[in-house]
């Protein structure tokens, strides 16, 4: 496996236009939905057999194993969106793409729950104030953003649910102080911080805004904290297995005046998280294997994080869940 371009393709699916792609972050933030959704993050109202689940009829998903599978990776947001969609009518939501000898894009799928997932896509708008327009009349059709497929097409998701939401965005924060000011702002309205977005001015240069959403039939919370960034996989397991005690799930660095690990929690919720770290995988046979035999053990794949400068060691990193309730709302 090429490490350093996989690193790059799980920043760019998970937040896509997220500041990791623009400050050179190492996190690791792939499985767009998949991790985020199945973590009780991108708030959807899941269906289990016919009847459909709610804030007061949550799934327990830490009773879910996990299984993955591999399809030829499509370059394009068309044939994205036809193969994704093909995908999510059998229950394996988009977990992003990865460079093994071939391309390939991995689709992942929770055991416990009845849930959908159809994917559109649309160009790309010029600006942050009109990604935040498009995306409000998505949003009320049930729409979630899951960022930009190429330069010129972003791309949604809509799960089985009746969920709407909300968007809006804020000029980037230069400092570690300002920005934990804005996501706690926003967070405590129940705005989730999705990443940042980044457009090309016309008279020369870029503007950054960052993203926020809201899922209109929830009553989420979120706090946001930032920890030094770890230089080893050991240390980044003691550190994120603190947090995800205290609630607060890995987001990924961020460049400040120094690198530094953000982490979430959902206050209205009692999640916990837990983390395993493996050897990465060179093939998209041997990552299923792994991936498949970890989702046995009900850990969802994370992503490959890389440690250390300014060569990066790299680990495959697992996350598993306790006293977590499948409900409508961000994280």
């Amino acid at each position: 496996m090429d490490e350093a371009m996989n690193a790059w393709m799980a920043s760019a699916a998970r937040w896509m236009a997220f500041r990791a792609l623009l400050v050179g972050s190492r996190a690791r933030l792939l499985s767009v939905l998949f991790v985020t959704v199945l973590a009780g993050v991108a708030g959807v109202t899941v269906s289990s057999g016919a009847k459909a689940q709610s804030l007061s009829n949550p799934i327990p998903l830490q009773d879910s194993t996990f299984d993955y599978r591999a399809l030829s990776y499509d370059p394009s947001a068309s044939g994205f969106v036809i193969q994704a969609n093909g995908e999510g009518a059998q229950r394996y939501l988009y977990a992003g793409a990865y460079v093994f000898s071939n391309s390939v894009t991995i689709y992942g799928r929770a055991a416990s729950l009845n849930l959908t997932a159809s994917y559109a896509s649309f160009p790309r708008p010029a600006s942050a104030a009109a990604l935040v327009t498009t995306l409000n009349t998505r949003g009320a059709s049930g729409e979630l953003y899951l960022g930009d497929y190429s330069v010129s097409d972003s791309v949604t998701v809509n799960y089985s649910g009746n969920d709407t939401y909300t968007y809006r965005e804020l000029p980037m924060p230069a400092t570690e102080v300002d920005f934990l000011t804005q996501v706690n702002t926003q967070g405590a309205q129940g705005y989730a911080f999705l990443g940042n977005v980044g457009f090309s001015l016309a008279g020369g240069g870029f503007s950054f805004s960052s993203l926020f959403v809201k899922n209109q039939g929830a009553n989420d919370v979120f706090t946001y904290e930032t920890r030094n960034s770890s230089a080893t996989a050991s240390a980044f397991l003691t550190q994120a297995g603190g947090q995800g005690l205290l609630g607060f799930r890995y987001l990924g660095d961020y460049a400040f005046a120094t690198s530094r690990s953000v982490y979430v929690k959902n206050t209205a919720r009692q999640d916990r998280y837990f983390y395993e770290a493996l050897n990465t995988t060179s093939s998209a046979e041997d990552f299923l294997v792994q991936a498949n035999a970890m989702g046995a053990r009900k850990y969802l794949f994370y992503g490959n994080m890389g440690f250390g400068s300014p060569t990066p060691q790299f680990a495959s990193i697992y996350v598993s869940f306790s006293d977590i309730l499948f409900t409508a709302g961000f994280e």
